[in-house]
């Protein structure tokens, strides 16, 4: 079995963005620039095999990963990947090496995610269409 990470944080919008951005760089020793991340904009870097976005979604900013080098989605094919969940320690690690505390997503936080995603949807639909997600929901 090959093991890869993933993790998803989050913490409030009370800070601006570029505060938030500094934070995590430098907690994580990572530079991160202007970009996509799951078709949206977003700030992101790479680290671990890991595709890593940070952006603002509804009250929160998440910071999360994605599979990104295709090696570990080819060793896949041969040996099942095994998903190696680390968001209580990178909340963790981020809250104590800066001055923004951060959390795993609550019960409470998915419901208003939910929220936020139908209001994306109704102004897509309203606007252009449907989503360009819509096919994979």
């Amino acid at each position: 079995m090959t093991k890869v990470l993933e993790f998803s944080v989050r913490t409030s919008a009370e800070k601006s963005f570029d505060q938030v951005l500094h934070s995590v760089e430098k907690a994580l020793n990572l530079t991160f620039t202007e970009g996509e991340f799951e078709e949206g904009s977003a700030y992101t870097a790479k680290s671990l095999g890991m595709s890593i976005g940070l952006f603002r979604w509804g009250k929160d900013y998440l910071l999360e990963t994605r599979i990104e080098d295709p090696i570990f989605l080819e060793a896949a094919e041969e040996n099942p990947l095994e998903v190696v969940r680390i968001s209580e320690t990178v909340a963790d690690v981020l809250s104590v090496l800066g001055p923004i505390s951060w959390r795993v997503a609550t019960y409470a936080d998915l419901a208003k995610d939910r929220e936020v995603g139908d209001e994306l949807d109704r102004q897509f639909t309203d606007v252009t269409g449907p989503p360009p997600w819509a096919e994979n929901v």
